[in-house]
């Protein structure tokens, strides 16, 4: 009896001639192995592309499904309560971010990191966030688990570190041209916006300080160069690494 013959009568694919040492087979001609291997594949729920802001917005019709966002790292958290949720400290990881929506270089902004992401412990993703420096901007993809006072609580699942980041060097000149800018020094904020333009920055940061430092050159050009005085506020961002002088040994007599 041939090889399709034999399957109409009924005969089990692993009974048939071809199972037991005959000519191999590319599954085109065996309907059953070809739904048993149809049905084998699983297919990963579809990914949804948001902001952390829409995120936040529309997170209840997001509960349990899979999302995609970037956001900034800001460090991991050591201690945070995990009230009635999954995410407890022996097996996740937690970590404050920068939403990508946030420019750190403002001191409301650089102060309230709003974004708390939770990685399960020893995975990839765990791995690659435990390693990076602060200011590391990543494409996250997760599950969004549970929605605490608003807030979405995402369990990361793959996180994609993007070359397009702030630098501290950003952070601190972007802060210094806002501190000058409130003193009315706008020569001095423009030259600090160039310094902090320096680095490899994704789009929207890099528009945001461009129409920073065209704003301070069109009002020195007003002013003449001359500087208006205004009432100032200290920043509070990072300061710059600089180490203190050693003192000078005291000579021998």
């Amino acid at each position: 009896m041939g090889a399709r013959t034999a399957l109409e009568a009924g005969a089990h694919p692993l009974t048939h001639p071809r199972a037991v040492g005959e000519a191999p087979f590319d599954g085109a001609d065996d309907p059953v192995g070809a739904v048993e291997a149809a049905a084998s594949v699983v297919t990963r729920p579809a990914v949804e592309a948001r902001t952390w802001n829409e995120l936040r917005a529309d997170a209840t019709r997001l509960l349990g499904r899979r999302v995609r966002f970037v956001v900034q790292l800001h460090a991991k958290v050591e201690r945070w309560n995990t009230y009635l949720s999954r995410f407890g400290p022996r097996d996740f990881a937690a970590y404050q971010f920068w939403a990508d929506e946030q420019f750190p270089w403002r001191v409301e902004d650089f102060e309230a990191p709003i974004v708390r992401l939770f990685a399960r412990r020893e995975t990839d993703a765990e791995e690659e966030l435990a390693r990076a420096p602060r200011y590391a901007r990543f494409e996250v993809e997760g599950t969004l688990r549970e929605v605490f006072l608003g807030e979405p609580w995402v369990e990361v699942e793959t996180v994609r570190a993007l070359p397009e980041r702030l630098t501290e060097g950003t952070v601190i000149h972007g802060g210094r041209a806002l501190s000058l800018v409130e003193t009315g020094m706008w020569k001095l904020a423009e030259s600090e916006v160039d310094i902090a333009l320096q680095a490899n920055l994704p789009r929207h940061a890099r528009e945001e300080l461009e129409r920073l430092r065209d704003d301070c050159r069109r009002r020195s050009d007003s002013m003449g160069g001359r500087t208006e005085r205004r009432e100032t506020r200290p920043w509070k961002g990072p300061a710059p690494n600089v180490r203190p002088p050693k003192p000078r040994e005291r000579e021998l007599d």
